[in-house]
């Protein structure tokens, strides 16, 4: 792979990874008008945020075995369709209940890309390069978080909070055609990956027995629960309770995500200087 179509590659999959921040971070300075024009409070618009984080969850479970069997773009593709669907409905909610049902649908077409983009870059890149090259996608990514509640904010300021979700239905579209013309293949058809319920489960027991894995998967997982909790409450907290305007909640979480990226590029330099590598390459072999 020569150094354009790697930076190609990055930019394309840090931008399906960006869509995840845009879709929790954006809409976040509108809470407060959503609870208005749909009649309930805001802690109940909150739920909005639990079924998307429900949805993602159950939604990489379900692309996975799709994604190993025919292959990364098509499947990638599909879910993004799925989610530019989902935010052109998500402006046209009658109620809180349609709204939740449809960030649910919002988060399953998004978990496609969060599946396909680390498998893309396990095709292309050798173990010791897989965490440096995902490090380079979280530098693009971490864009999204950074600008995502200001620009959310500017749009509910001068239109509404649906706004918002006309601007991520157009931004999947968008990427959708990128990806199609863009994005090469990196595993084709496997007809050997079964698809079998039964066999599903069985592969991911399997995979639960993994100590290596597990210890892995925990340690990711406290530290996304962390941010989900922050991202489902920072909201409610900084603009309920303190009072501030959604032009300056959009300044107060674009510094934590600021840190986010920067850790990220940590990580980067210290894998440069080969401090990890072994636990990179234990890490790899587990996955």
């Amino acid at each position: 792979m020569t150094r354009l179509e790697k930076i190609t590659l990055v930019i394309l999959l840090g931008s399906v990874a960006a869509i995840g921040p845009f879709t929790t971070d954006m809409y976040l300075p509108g809470l407060p008008s959503i609870a208005r024009d749909l009649g309930v409070s805001q802690a109940e618009v909150s739920y909005t945020l639990t079924g998307y984080f429900i949805g993602i969850s159950i939604g990489q479970l379900f692309y996975g075995p799709l994604i190993d069997r025919y292959g990364r773009k098509r499947p990638l593709l599909i879910g993004l369709c799925i989610y530019a669907l989902a935010s052109t409905a998500c402006f046209l909610v009658p109620n809180l209940y349609t709204f939740i049902a449809f960030r649910f649908l919002q988060a399953l077409g998004a978990s496609a890309g969060m599946v396909a983009s680390t498998a893309i870059v396990r095709d292309q890149f050798k173990a010791t390069e897989v965490a440096r090259t995902l490090s380079s996608i979280l530098l693009v990514m971490g864009v999204a978080p950074i600008i995502a509640p200001s620009l959310g904010g500017f749009l509910i300021r001068v239109f509404s909070w649906k706004a918002v979700f006309v601007f991520l239905s157009v931004l999947s579209i968008i990427l959708v055609i990128n990806l199609f013309f863009f994005l090469k293949e990196t595993r084709g058809f496997h007809s050997e990956s079964t698809l079998k319920i039964k066999s599903v489960l069985i592969n991911y027991k399997n995979e639960l027995k993994n100590k290596s894995f597990t210890n892995f998967s925990l340690a990711g997982s406290l530290a996304m629960a962390i941010m989900y909790a922050y991202i489902a409450s920072i909201s409610y907290i900084l603009m309920t309770i303190y009072g501030v305007s959604n032009r300056v909640f959009g300044w107060l979480f674009a510094i934590n995500a600021i840190g986010y990226v920067g850790g990220s590029q940590l990580n980067n330099y210290l894998l440069k200087k080969k401090i990890y590598i072994n636990l990179l390459a234990i890490q790899v072999q587990y996955n």
